[in-house]
C-alpha cells in the first residue's frame, strides 16, 4: 500500500456548503476562551509591551503546532489504512457469504438458515456493500493473479 501525500501541494476541491458551525464562530468562540484561561492563569489580558518577547513565544507555539499537525496526520493516515481492503479481499467475502448460504440451504435439507443466521448474513452482505467504494484493486487481481 503507498503512503497518502500529505504534503500541502495537494490541489484540493472547493469546500462544499453544509449546515454545520462555521468554523469561525468555533475559533471565535475558542479565542474567548482561552483569553478568559489566560487572564485566569496571570491576572492579565494579553497586551503590548508586557515584557514578554512575542515572537519567542509565537515560535515556540509553532513548533508545537506543527508538531501537533503532523500527529494528526499520521493518525489520520494509519486510520485509513486500517480501512482499506482490496478489491480481491472483498470479492472472497462476498464469496464465503454466498457459499456459506449454500451450506447451510443444504445441511438444512433445502430449508432456509434459522431467522438469526439469516439476519447475521444479511447484515453481513449490508457490510460488505458499505465497503465497496473503499476497495481497492489488489496487485494480484490486477496482474492475472488468484
Amino acid at each position: 500500500m503507498t503512503k497518502p501525500d500529505t504534503t500541502s501541494s495537494i490541489d484540493q476541491p472547493p469546500p462544499v456548503p453544509n449546515a454545520s458551525t462555521p468554523i469561525w464562530e468555533l475559533v471565535i468562540a475558542d479565542m474567548r476562551e482561552r483569553d478568559q484561561v489566560g487572564r485566569a492563569r496571570y491576572g492579565t489580558p494579553l497586551q503590548a509591551n508586557n515584557g514578554r518577547d512575542a515572537l519567542a513565544d509565537a515560535y515556540a507555539e509553532a513548533l508545537d503546532l506543527t508538531v501537533y499537525m503532523k500527529q494528526a496526520m499520521v493518525e489520520r493516515d494509519a486510520a485509513a489504512a486500517l480501512l482499506t481492503i482490496s478489491g480481491e479481499e472483498l470479492q472472497r467475502c462476498k464469496r464465503a457469504v454466498a457459499v456459506l448460504a449454500e451450506c447451510f440451504k443444504a445441511a438444512m435439507g433445502g430449508k432456509q438458515a434459522p431467522l438469526e443466521l439469516r439476519k447475521d448474513m444479511q447484515v453481513l452482505t449490508q457490510v460488505l456493500r458499505r465497503l465497496e467504494p473503499i476497495a481497492i484493486a489488489s496487485p494480484s487481481t490486477e496482474e492475472g493473479g488468484q
